[in-house]
């Protein structure tokens, strides 16, 4: 299975398990439905995107980024991870790798154009207070990585980052779709 359909499929899991239980929607009906299809194929695969689904992954970007970390054997990082430093919450990670004490954010435009979630501020306020974030999470970790969806399109440049930062691709932690 190529790396974007991994991550299409991990997107609708992801999605499914952090939105679907407010609709009630478990991963055990999924699960159930996948049983039921008669392309076996198409079963097994279901089942094993299914079970690398995470709630925790917000964003499509975040779903094909851990596509192509599973599909290169890379370390699963935690999701949505805490920081803190003396002047409080700084927020939330994307990805954390504790041992390496790495941590990465994979970045959409949303967050610096969307209305809603520019919360009333002009765009360089947003990308200020994102800059003041990053110092201190630079601050509280070892390396603070950052990816767009442009560099989803050649997956090639975010295993690359991953491994400059120090975090390893190991084969037999690959995944390979039956």
């Amino acid at each position: 299975m190529s790396t974007a359909r991994l991550g299409h499929g991990l997107t609708a899991i992801d999605g499914m398990l952090r939105h679907g239980p407010a609709m009630g929607i478990s991963a055990e009906h999924v699960e159930g439905w996948l049983g039921d299809q008669a392309v076996k194929c198409r079963r097994v695969k279901g089942l094993q995107v299914l079970a690398l689904g995470r709630p925790g992954a917000e964003s499509p970007l975040e779903s094909g980024s851990r596509a192509v970390m599973y599909q290169h054997g890379f370390e699963e990082p935690v999701l949505q991870q805490r920081h803190t430093d003396a002047q409080g919450l700084i927020g939330f990670s994307d990805f954390w790798w504790a041992e390496q004490r790495i941590l990465a954010e994979a970045d959409g435009a949303a967050k610096y154009l969307d209305a809603e979630m520019k919360d009333g501020r002009e765009s360089w306020h947003v990308i200020r207070d994102e800059k003041r974030r990053e110092a201190r999470l630079a601050a509280v970790s070892n390396r603070v990585l950052r990816w767009m969806w442009e560099d989803m399109a050649h997956p090639h440049r975010l295993v690359q980052q991953l491994s400059a930062a120090g975090l390893r691709s190991d084969p037999r932690r690959r995944i390979r779709l039956l």
